[in-house]
């Protein structure tokens, strides 16, 4: 065998020299703290939904949406949402999720301007915030509110009044009244809003008010349901003729004129006579059931 000058010298078995040796450990090193900062690093969190500068409706359920990314072997542990009323200001939190879909229901109950964050914990206990700028303003909605009316008759006329407000920045353009799914009138464009309904048979009628705003956007008012009853029956008597003079002894024909109520029939007339004196009494003196209505 054959030895080369730069090999004399060298153990063949022996230890690495020290150039070796500490490019080794640098390499032990470098990988070891490759391999922390792949186990460490940091998960990041966004809100998807609503989107960013969307209005929302006061005491309407809000679904608030985060999607956590994480490195490959790290899990996302919990999802935190948080509500604040100023741009970097302490969120109140609304919810904790702690898999997928990470989702919440937020309802605001008051008007304003929010700002939505969601914090992300991993398995390895990082933390992320999503971005603190995402805000969403919060309104009022247009509303429309019908008054119960006084209890309506057959055939007289009853008013229907609402009170209807717009959504900030819009005006109400119109409110319209509704009988059992059929317009009332015509629709009312300004304050006060009413109408007159006159129901036309007894039963039960359902009435809404329905306010359209400005913008477009119609709204209904929760059902009041009333009761239409038959109109009171009118009578009168017709003979004798008020004041007459009438013998003792002698039979008088009474006569009466009755109408029922419109969507009745009337039942029967029944007449009365009032003694006067120290001793006043009333006394029925007849019943009729059918026209003419008259007694003798």
């Amino acid at each position: 065998m054959t030895t080369t000058s730069s090999e004399v010298g060298r153990p063949l078995c022996g230890a690495p020299s020290a150039a070796a040796a500490f490019f080794r450990r640098w390499l032990t090193a470098a990988l070891a703290l490759l391999a922390v900062g792949i186990a460490h690093a940091a998960p990041t969190i966004s809100i998807t939904a609503p989107t960013v500068g969307s209005v929302v409706n006061v005491g309407t359920g809000v679904t608030i949406t985060a999607v956590p990314v994480t490195d490959t072997g790290v899990t996302a542990t919990q999802v935190q949402f948080l509500v604040a009323t100023s741009s970097g200001g302490t969120g109140t939190i609304i919810g904790t999720v702690s898999s997928s879909p990470y989702s919440v229901t937020w309802t605001p109950s008051v008007a304003g301007n929010f700002w939505l964050t969601a914090k992300v914990i991993d398995s390895n206990g990082n933390c992320a915030t999503s971005s603190t700028s995402f805000s969403v303003t919060a309104v009022v909605p247009t509303a429309v509110t019908l008054s119960t009316p006084a209890s309506p008759t057959v055939g007289s006329a009853v008013t229907l009044t609402a009170t209807a407000t717009a959504v900030s920045g819009a005006t109400i353009s119109q409110v319209a009244f509704y009988a059992n799914g059929t317009q009332v009138g015509s629709a009312v464009t300004s304050s006060p809003y009413t109408t007159t309904w006159t129901p036309s048979a007894v039963g039960t009628v359902a009435l809404t008010a329905r306010a359209t705003d400005s913008a477009g956007t119609t709204v209904t008012s929760s059902t009041v349901n009333v009761t239409v009853s038959a109109a009171a029956p009118t009578v009168s008597i017709s003979a004798p003729a008020l004041g007459a003079v009438l013998p003792l002894n002698s039979a008088t024909t009474v006569t009466a004129t009755a109408t029922a109520g419109t969507g009745a029939t009337v039942a029967q007339v029944q007449f009365l006579v009032t003694t006067t004196g120290s001793s006043p009494a009333t006394t029925t003196i007849g019943t009729v059931t059918s026209s003419p209505y008259s007694i003798s």
